[in-house]
């Protein structure tokens, strides 16, 4: 009896040791299952533009100057006439403005046949036009939103205005049109250290992190000897008020510019006994001498008529404006003229008539600046300057409402000192 119960104990227990043992092997190739199938999941296949990169090698192209778009495609091995019959259905998409140098085209090379099967345009981190190379060809372009938000930012002044905004990361373009904005009330050559200026301007964005360039300036205010000059955009729902106005609803725009050129430096004032540095000699000067650098556009300070251009020895190339029965400029020493122009040209104001340089009797590149009025010369900076019409009075209550809020947004604004400023003495605050 005992070896029987014996006997039956040692196949259970051999029944048992299968069965764990069978569990154990399934568990383990269910474990290495797992394991492989985890290996997998960490390679994800990568697209590109719906193309998988598994089945391509790329290539990219960058546009130079000069080219059109089939001659840059033809430099990624794809013939002439695929190349030209594609970059006409591309043209669909694109406006030959928009081909600039330095752009990107990316080419999906096939490993199966390792001829160019696609080609993706980058124009534009929120453009991109799509090109299929092979047998049926199409073109077909994929669109990025582009975002607008409004960017508040201010400067100290130690150097230039400029290069102090610059320095705070505002972009060059957005400096320009905010000199344009105060060209007809601030003279910049009067600008001085300590001076301020806060701005909101419009920062266009793709996928919340790529910049797509800036919109217009929608508010400003320049602290010069503690005074505020503020400069507000508004445009009246009739859209019969365009352009900036101050917080008493008056124009910035004058009837003249303050200076014929954006940024500059004044060498010599009008003067009646002036020693000419060509001449050697004591002579009137009727005229201001902005220097700026060899081709920076000068422009006529106000709307009018050309009535004079060309060289003589003294002046080099000049052109001269008539605005109306009173008042009329002239603008010399000109490397060149703007294209296009001839006496009886019509001009308005701040349009570009040449461009700074030392024609004529000069001693380095500038502009000078001439000034009639009932056909005497004078000094402009001396006399008072007839101003541009006022808004109508129907509109400025709900101008003054409009410009609180950003207003308000400016003077809060605490202007963060660059490293440079950080490193210099402290200014005292100017507000």
């Amino acid at each position: 009896m005992n070896k029987k119960v014996l006997k039956q104990t040692a196949v259970i227990l051999l029944f048992l040791f299968a069965l764990i043992s069978f569990k154990l092997i399934i568990n383990k190739i269910s474990t290495s299952e797992e394991a492989e199938v985890e290996e997998i999941a960490e390679e994800p296949e990568i697209f590109f533009h719906g193309l998988s990169l598994s089945e391509y090698d790329t290539a990219t192209l960058i546009i130079r100057s000069g080219d059109i778009l089939p001659k840059a495609l033809t430099r990624a091995n794809i013939d002439e006439a695929t190349a030209q019959r594609v970059s006409m259905l591309a043209m669909k998409y694109l406006r030959p403005a928009e081909i600039i140098p330095g752009q990107a085209i990316r080419v999906f090379v096939s490993r199966a046949d390792s001829l160019p099967t696609y080609a993706v345009y980058e124009v534009n981190p929120a453009k991109k036009v799509v090109m299929r190379l092979t047998d049926s060809l199409y073109a077909y372009q994929e669109l990025k939103q582009v975002e607008t938000s409004q960017r508040t930012i201010g400067a100290i002044i130690q150097s230039s205005l400029y290069q102090d905004l610059v320095d705070q990361g505002v972009p060059a373009t957005v400096v320009v049109r905010l000199a344009d904005l105060y060209s007809w009330s601030i003279d910049f050559f009067k600008i001085q250290p300590n001076d301020s200026i806060k701005l909101i301007y419009e920062q266009r964005m793709v996928d919340d992190s790529i910049p797509m360039g800036t919109g217009r300036i929608l508010a400003a205010v320049l602290y010069h000897k503690n005074k505020p000059h503020y400069g507000f955009y508004y445009r009246s729902a009739d859209g019969a008020i365009d352009g900036y106005y101050n917080e008493q609803a008056e124009a910035l725009r004058s009837f003249f510019l303050k200076a014929p050129l954006n940024f500059f430096r004044i060498t010599s004032r009008y003067n009646l006994r002036r020693f000419h540095p060509v001449l050697k000699t004591t002579r009137p000067h009727l005229g201001t001498d902005y220097a700026a650098p060899h081709g920076t556009p000068i422009m006529t300070t106000a709307d009018g008529t050309i009535e004079a251009m060309g060289y003589t020895a003294g002046n080099g190339n000049y052109v001269k404006v008539k605005h109306n029965q009173t008042y009329s400029t002239q603008y010399l020493h000109m490397s060149r003229f703007q294209p296009g122009l001839r006496v009886g040209s019509r001009v308005k104001q701040g349009d570009v008539i040449g461009y700074v340089g030392s024609t004529g009797l000069a001693t380095g590149p500038h502009v000078c600046y001439r000034f009639w009025k009932n056909g005497k010369q004078v000094d402009p900076l001396s006399i008072d300057l007839p101003v541009a019409k006022p808004m109508d009075d129907k509109y400025k209550a709900e101008y003054l409402k409009t410009i609180t809020r950003p207003r308000k947004q400016l003077d809060s604004y605490n202007i963060a000192p660059t490293a440079a400023q950080n490193e210099s003495k402290p200014l005292a605050s100017n507000q």
